[in-house]
């Protein structure tokens, strides 16, 4: 149940996602993933199924807006001839710490307790996100034309 949330969530994300420019992309990618930080402190008990699914929903909008809007800076700030070589260290960067992350977390949690071990996680979570801000090149980023809805280009004539 707590899944099917989630991925309705990940629905109203994408959909969203479709029209929402925001002027400055990365600032507004780094804040909407914070939910996923809420989302895990949200597995502490006691809250029902029923808010911990409320609270997949809101982390699995967040990612899909803030991988959109991501992508979309990428697209349009990267040139053509070697996009695809950014794109796998974009992949490579952001997917060899999670088997990190899972070796860690089972000792971690057996050693500090499985609630010490999840407000952990939402707080580098929330750090690294905020972290991100910190960071004048990405304060700095704003959308491009290329990165304009087809509505808001001038027509051909």
């Amino acid at each position: 149940m707590i899944l099917t949330f989630g991925a309705g969530g990940g629905v109203v994300g994408s959909a969203i996602a479709l029209r929402w420019r925001p002027g400055r992309p990365l600032i507004a990618s780094a804040l909407v993933i914070l939910p996923v930080g809420a989302q895990l402190l949200s597995l502490i008990p006691p809250l029902p199924p029923v808010a911990i699914g409320l609270f997949a929903a809101a982390s699995f909008a967040g990612i899909n807006i803030g991988n959109a809007l991501w992508d979309a800076v990428v697209q349009a700030n990267v040139p053509r001839e070697t996009i695809s070589r950014v794109s796998s260290y974009d992949w490579l960067i952001s997917l060899v710490f999670m088997p990190v992350g899972f070796a860690l977390a089972g000792p971690l949690a057996a050693t500090v307790g499985l609630d010490t071990t999840l407000v952990l996680a939402a707080a580098i979570l929330v750090a690294a996100n905020l972290g991100v801000l910190a960071v004048p090149s990405v304060r700095a980023m704003r959308r491009t034309e290329a990165e304009l809805p087809p509505a808001a280009s001038p027509a051909p004539t």
